[in-house]
């Protein structure tokens, strides 16, 4: 099945809102075994989107049209792409009575272009939007296209997808072809995309079913691997199988499996784990450790608090850092983070505190290079180890976010020693 995916929106076009969402859904609908040929983006304009639309169904068997279903004047993905297939729109009443519903609870009157986010296609299924208020619609034509319509807000689309659009696709997909497909994602910290395509590199040469992908963040890599097979349970064992031939080589490097896991929930993952708590002590990454670990659910668990100490006063009059530390040692040094990672373990009664200050960039700091950090980890037995790296030739943000990962691992190494 060859799919393809139009955004819909004006604002795409001007570069005011980044299609994350075109990534995102490819990805989704790469592990059921549907490959995207065919990305396209275009303005809320009824000619140009019947002219993709058009283009589309010339040569592609799923095309999905995001974007464009809310109450505003400029929302006509439904009349365009129901004009386009010769049907009708019908109000579903579900739907309908949720939108009422929104509505009375906020003491407003429901408008003539609200209703319209109850449309869907005539002769296809409705798709609710549990979190929103824009239906969603699945149509199938006579030659076994199909034409499906999503919501544009991120969460909006990523909700309908995965909890209606993705079993149905799959139901299809079974029908159509006896398979099924099941993919696994094994996360990787501190080896490279190169160094880790060397180590399996025989194995994926090898490999046929499952198909074996590699993605690669800064620090970070994830494989995937995309089994087929008559029933989920076979698809499964063969993804386990290369698996578990995989983690033989790499596992020191392995922090977690699944699409969305990230060092941060490795962290809270441990912390639970060893039923232990954790605080923060920032400076250049300013909060940036704290925000990245309590975006995991859970992580008030185990996250006992944080300080975000920019500047040296702070440092001083917040944590309690001697001002003879940082006469003597500067603010860049492994004096300083060991002294940070104490402070906030006494202070916070934690198990363990990790520490960071450096200098993020563009330019030196008080003849610091730009990219050299400094982070240390402590916890309440006598355990405080400190490092220095150095980020070279990296953007601002790009020195921030590594150090960040970097203060992350600093946990996992403390818990796989």
């Amino acid at each position: 099945m060859k799919a393809e995916i139009i955004a819909v929106g004006t604002e795409l076009l001007t570069g005011y809102v980044v299609n994350t969402n075109g990534a995102w859904l490819a990805q989704v609908l790469m592990d059921i075994g549907i490959a995207t040929y065919y990305q396209e983006t275009v303005g809320d304009n009824a000619q140009r989107m019947k002219d993709t639309l058009s283009l589309a169904s010339s040569r592609s068997d799923l095309i999905i049209m995001m974007g464009g279903l809310g109450p505003t004047r400029d929302d006509i993905s439904k009349e365009v792409m129901a004009d386009f297939l010769q049907a009708e729109l019908k109000v579903d009443a579900n739907q309908l009575s949720r939108i009422e519903d929104y509505f009375e609870r906020g003491h407003r009157k429901v408008s003539k272009h609200d209703y319209q986010q109850a449309w869907y296609i005539e002769g296809g299924q409705a798709l609710p939007n549990d979190v929103g208020l824009a239906l969603g619609s699945f149509y199938e034509t006579e030659n076994n296209q199909i034409f499906v319509l999503l919501p544009g807000p991120p969460f909006e689309m990523k909700a309908m997808v995965t909890q209606y659009l993705i079993p149905l696709l799959q139901a299809k997909h079974a029908e159509n072809h006896g398979q099924v497909f099941d993919s696994d994602y094994l996360n990787f910290f501190g080896i490279g995309e190169a160094s880790l395509a060397d180590a399996i590199d025989d194995i994926v040469m090898d490999q046929s079913n499952p198909t074996i992908a590699m993605y690669s963040k800064p620090k970070l890599v994830t494989v995937r691997l995309t089994a087929a097979a008559e029933t989920l349970e076979e698809a499964q064992a063969l993804n386990q199988k290369v698996q578990d031939q995989i983690l033989d080589r790499l596992n020191p490097y392995f922090i977690g499996q699944g699409q969305d896991y990230s060092l941060a929930q490795n962290v809270v993952d441990q912390l639970k784990k060893h039923k232990q708590s954790l605080a923060v002590a920032e400076s250049l990454t300013g909060g940036l450790i704290a925000e990245t670990l309590t975006q995991i659910p859970g992580a008030s668990q185990v996250i006992k608090g944080a300080f975000v100490v920019y500047q040296v006063e702070a440092k001083e009059n917040i944590l309690g850092i001697d001002a003879e530390t940082i006469t003597q040692y500067t603010v860049y040094s492994h004096e300083l983070v060991k002294d940070m990672a104490l402070k906030s373990l006494q202070k916070c009664v934690s198990d363990l505190a990790i520490a960071v200050s450096g200098v993020a960039g563009p330019g030196p700091d008080q003849g610091v290079e730009a990219g050299t950090v400094y982070l240390a980890i402590a916890d309440g037995k006598g355990y405080l180890e400190s490092k220095c790296i150095h980020i070279d030739h990296k953007p601002r943000q790009t020195v921030r976010e590594i150090t960040c990962l970097e203060a992350l691992n600093l946990v996992r190494e403390y818990y796989t020693k």
